[in-house]
């Protein structure tokens, strides 16, 4: 039995029209060794085409650099022809190999033009805009060419029009479905998206044509059915947030521990809550618009004044403080804002009321004589909390010794009820 090494290559050039896809078969391209399976028998492209490009059949545009019989026998490789109308010649060289001994050929194309080539769609990209915008369409986003069409002869017959939106030509509502390329490279086309639509999505679709033939080119090709032209639409955020709880704040911490110390009104995500349908929660603003008027607000976390804003996540971590003045006997106080969302969306001012109430002797000195019997000390509150307030009795001896001069109430708490 005998066996041949070096492969036999057997290549038939072909005709084929310009612009015209062909799938390379063993009638036009075969090597063989005798021995080598048609998946070991290996074409690589040593020079490719000048005029077309060789590719995968399911990969148009991929130019192939390697394929073997195999992929041939199976009618998986092609050459396409660019269009172009000047050259009547193509070809292709490679190597063809076996793994043991490889020798060179070449593939030879005759191109016949003709008039009545299709027109081939090189762009259609589609078309980004934000909601109730007008935007061009441009040759950027869509554009047939042909080489034997002038462009103006170049037109789109509308099949289906957008559904939320628009076509404009010149400026005006497109009276007539359809348009040609010269109006798109004159930025005469354009696309108006509805004012309201919550649509993020807009499509309509176009039959291309020469005038002449029938379909039109993509990717080399030939394709009847429309086009589908695609309109993303960004929706801008034009909702403002709004209040789901405002409360009034009124328990009064002493802060740092000591009776000394000052005292303050923690404000909470539970007391003030915004809401917002386009942003997280936490990402919304709190603009103080008119400060408090008597004690001031502090970032519990950092010790810093907030002089000018805070935000929902300052609430949620317990940060925001009201700091109760010290110099002054009031028993509330407020602060005027706006809640703002990450688009800017404002809502109408707000005011937050905070209460407290102050526990003291109604009077600060007790005169007595020793004979005068019982001694009534009164305490009062003033204000308005909607906590109760638990005050401790505690009795300190001076001259007057506990048991020996005087007693006490047993009592050693002293209860206020909420609002009381």
């Amino acid at each position: 039995m005998t066996i041949l090494l070096c492969p036999v290559l057997v290549t038939r050039p072909v005709t084929l029209m310009e612009g015209e896809r062909l799938i390379l078969t063993t009638d036009i391209l075969l090597a063989t060794d005798g021995a080598a399976r048609p998946g070991e028998m290996l074409y690589t492209v040593s020079v490719p085409p000048k005029h077309g490009h060789v590719h995968a059949v399911q990969r148009p545009g991929m130019p192939f650099l390697s394929f073997s019989q195999l992929d041939v026998a199976a009618q998986r490789v092609c050459y396409t022809h660019d269009n172009s109308h000047t050259a009547e010649q193509d070809s292709f060289s490679f190597v063809v190999t076996n793994g043991i001994s490889s020798r060179s050929g070449s593939l030879h194309f005759t191109i016949e033009h003709s008039d009545r080539i299709p027109p081939s769609l090189n762009r259609n990209t589609g078309l980004q805009l934000t909601e109730g915008a007008v935007k061009s369409i441009t040759p950027d986003h869509l554009e047939l060419t042909d080489p034997d069409t002038a462009v103006g002869n170049l037109s789109y017959a509308l099949t289906q029009p957008p559904q939320y939106g628009k076509l404009l030509l010149k400026g005006y509502p497109l009276t007539l479905p359809c348009f040609t390329q010269t109006d798109i490279n004159n930025m005469d086309l354009a696309y108006q998206h509805y004012q309201g639509s919550l649509a993020q999505i807009d499509r309509f679709s176009l039959m291309p044509s020469d005038g002449t033939n029938r379909g039109y080119l993509e990717y080399g090709q030939l394709k009847e059915e429309p086009l589908v032209f695609t309109i993303q639409v960004e929706h801008v955020d034009r909702n403002p947030p709004s209040l789901v709880t405002k409360k009034i704040p009124s328990t009064v911490d002493n802060l740092s521990g000591g009776p000394g110390d000052k005292q303050g009104i923690y404000i909470m995500s539970r007391d003030l809550q915004a809401s917002d349908p386009d942003s997280p929660a936490q990402e919304l603003e709190f603009t103080i618009t008119r400060p408090p008027h008597f004690g001031y607000l502090e970032n519990s976390l950092t010790g810093a004044y907030i002089k000018g804003r805070f935000t929902q996540r300052d609430l949620e971590q317990r940060a925001v403080l009201y700091v109760i003045p010290t110099d002054m006997e009031v028993t509330g106080d407020s602060f005027e804002f706006r809640v703002t969302d990450p688009a800017g969306n404002t809502m109408l001012p707000e005011i937050l009321q905070l209460t407290w109430s102050r526990v003291e002797l109604s009077a600060t000195c007790y005169r007595v004589c020793e004979n005068a019997g019982m001694l009534q000390v009164q305490l009062t509150r003033s204000g308005k909390s909607m906590d109760p307030a638990y005050i401790a009795i505690q009795v300190e001896d001076g001259t007057a010794k506990v048991g020996k001069d005087f007693t006490h109430s047993t009592a050693s708490l002293i209860q206020f009820d909420p609002g009381l």
